[in-house]
């Protein structure tokens, strides 16, 4: 079987991936789109819509779904092993350093939106495809340390889930154990620093599965708009220090 496919990639400016994924849908691709989907909420429903009008499929890359231990979680919470998650803790304290923005888009807050959208936007899939849909939130972010950047560098965000959850720090898990969990990839290294662990392999295969109709789709539009929907929701609530 062939298909027309395309892939939006990060290296792309991140403002522009609902203009070039748009503009490959009318052309009558496939489309696999980086994160994060794009910077509005407005956008990715232009998206979702025009791919459905297109009748063609909307991929978007969401690759630590696939991490062992978070397949392993999430596996665990399906099947109601942990009970009624009352909260949960996630922290992220990667580093970019000068080099990586330096006469470049990233940064900037019209081009790249954000931390939230840029590193922290896979986190943020993780929340809700794990846990649920945030409902509030308050807290605080600031630029601490970066003269380069247009946004934070920091921040500590307080939420509240629409099915209860807010701070997980301890699990005893009656007659169950994770254990023997395949090896993870190792984190991209590009230098100067590091990135997330690379499972792209598993999202092109997904997409292959999912076209020839033997798969569903491990990330799809609405999905990557839920990111974005949280991302502006977050944006829009908490204080700037």
């Amino acid at each position: 079987m062939k298909v027309k496919f395309s892939i939006i990639g990060c290296g792309r400016i991140a403002q522009r991936h609902a203009e070039h994924t748009i503009s490959a849908l009318q052309a009558g691709f496939h489309v696999l789109c980086e994160k994060p989907m794009a910077l509005t909420v407005q956008d990715c429903s232009k998206m979702i819509d025009t791919a459905e009008k297109a009748g063609k499929q909307l991929f978007i890359v969401k690759q630590n779904r696939f991490n062992p231990p978070v397949a392993a979680l999430k596996k665990l919470i399906d099947e109601g092993r942990l009970g009624k998650i009352y909260s949960v803790q996630l922290n992220c304290f990667w580093h970019r350093n000068e080099a990586y923005y330096k006469d470049s888009w990233k940064g900037t807050k019209d081009m790249d939106g954000g931390t939230l959208f840029t590193q922290f936007s896979h986190f943020i899939d993780l929340l809700y495809w794990i846990v649920g849909d945030i409902q509030e939130v308050q807290g605080y972010i600031g630029n601490f340390g970066h003269n380069s950047i247009e946004f934070e560098d920091t921040g500590v965000i307080s939420t509240k889930f629409y099915n209860g959850a807010n701070e997980m720090e301890y699990q005893d898990i009656q007659d169950y154990k994770i254990e023997n969990l395949p090896p993870g990839n190792p984190p991209n290294n590009y230098g100067q620093y590091q990135g997330s662990m690379s499972n792209h392999d598993k999202v092109y295969q997904n997409v292959i599965e999912a076209l020839q109709g033997n798969d569903h789709i491990a990330a799809n539009g609405f999905e990557g708009l839920k990111t974005v929907e949280i991302i502006d929701k977050i944006y829009s609530t908490v204080k700037q220090l």
